[in-house]
C-alpha cells in the first residue's frame, strides 16, 4: 500500500526517487524521505501549518518529555486495539514533528503507518525522527487526505484539525479512530502568566456519526524551571500567532512556571 494520487486518487507506485499513477500524475521524493503531496494550486509563497520556529519549539519541548505520561497512554490504548501480532494500517493525520508517532512505531512493530501534516517544516522533522521502513510521510491536507478509501485500521489525531467525512471515508470498517484534544483548562497556568484575562477551552464535540467506545483523561502539574522550556512550550502552541509583543513579553524573565496540562482521549469506530 502507497500514497494515493491527490488529483484522481488512484494508487501511487514508486519508481526510483518519484511516485506516479496510471493517469501520468508524479511527485518526487525529497532526498529525505517524504513526498509533498499538497494540490499544486494550494501551494504558494505562504506557509501552511506550523512554521520554523513552532515545529523546532515542539521537538525540543517534548524530546524534554514533559507530555510523555500521553504518549505513554495513547500507546497503552493502540496496543489494546491493536495486538503486537496483528498488522495494521494506522494513520497519523497531523503528524507534526513526529513524537507521537515514533511512539506508535515503538508500541506496534507490525503496523504499516502513515504520517501527514499540512506543514512542510513539521514532516522533515518527522521523517529525521522515525527513520522506520515501515512509516510513510508526506506534506498533504487532512481535508483531502491521499489514502484509498477504507485503507485505514487506525486513524489517530492529536490536537490537530480533521475533517469526519474524511475519516469515514478513510476507516475500514472495523477500524478505529483516536482523536486527542485538550481538556477545558489545559495550560491554564501558562495563560494566565500571558493575559490579563484567562480563558478556557471549548470541550471537544462528539463526531457525527461515530460511536463513542472509550474516553479517557490525564491530568497532572507541570512544573518548568527555565525560561527556554517556558518559551519552548508557549511558541509550540496556536497562541503564539494571536498573542500581542506585550504580552509576550511578559515571558520573557520568567523562570519558573506551574501550568494544568490535561488531555482527553476518545475512541471511536463506525
Amino acid at each position: 500500500m502507497n500514497f494515493s494520487c491527490p488529483k484522481c486518487l488512484t494508487n501511487l507506485n514508486q519508481s526510483q526517487n518519484t511516485l506516479l499513477c496510471v493517469n501520468g500524475h508524479s511527485y518526487d521524493i525529497a532526498k529525505s524521505g517524504y513526498v509533498n503531496l499538497l494540490m499544486a494550486q494550494k501551494r504558494s509563497s505562504h506557509t501552511f501549518g506550523d512554521d520554523k520556529a513552532m515545529v523546532e519549539a515542539r521537538k525540543a519541548f517534548l524530546d524534554g518529555g514533559h507530555y510523555e505520561p500521553l504518549k505513554n497512554m495513547l500507546c497503552e490504548i493502540v496496543k489494546t486495539y491493536f495486538p503486537m501480532q496483528k498488522s495494521a494500517v494506522i494513520l497519523d493525520c497531523g503528524c507534526g514533528e513526529g513524537y507521537y508517532t515514533q511512539g506508535l512505531l515503538d508500541t506496534q512493530r507490525a503496523v504499516t503507518l502513515f504520517g501527514i501534516d499540512i506543514s512542510k517544516n513539521a514532516v522533515i522533522h518527522a521523517v529525521k525522527r522515525c527513520r522506520d521502513e515501515s512509516a510513510h510521510f508526506a506534506v498533504a491536507n487532512a481535508f483531502k487526505v491521499p489514502l484509498a478509501d477504507g485503507s485505514c485500521d487506525g486513524i489517530v489525531s492529536i490536537f490537530a484539525p480533521y475533517s469526519i467525512d474524511e475519516v469515514k471515508r478513510l476507516m475500514s470498517p472495523s477500524g478505529f479512530f483516536i482523536e486527542i484534544s485538550p481538556t477545558e483548562d489545559h495550560l491554564i497556568g501558562l495563560k494566565a502568566a500571558v493575559y490579563d484575562e484567562t480563558y478556557l477551552n471549548t470541550p471537544p464535540i462528539h463526531p457525527e456519526g461515530m460511536t463513542l467506545i472509550e474516553r479517557k483523561s490525564i491530568c497532572y502539574t507541570l512544573k518548568l524551571h527555565n525560561n527556554s522550556e517556558i518559551q519552548n512550550l508557549f511558541t509550540m502552541t496556536p497562541y503564539t500567532r494571536k498573542t500581542s509583543q506585550q504580552d509576550k513579553a511578559k515571558l520573557d524573565k520568567l523562570n519558573e512556571l506551574s501550568t494544568l496540562v490535561g488531555f482527553y482521549i476518545a475512541v471511536y469506530r463506525l
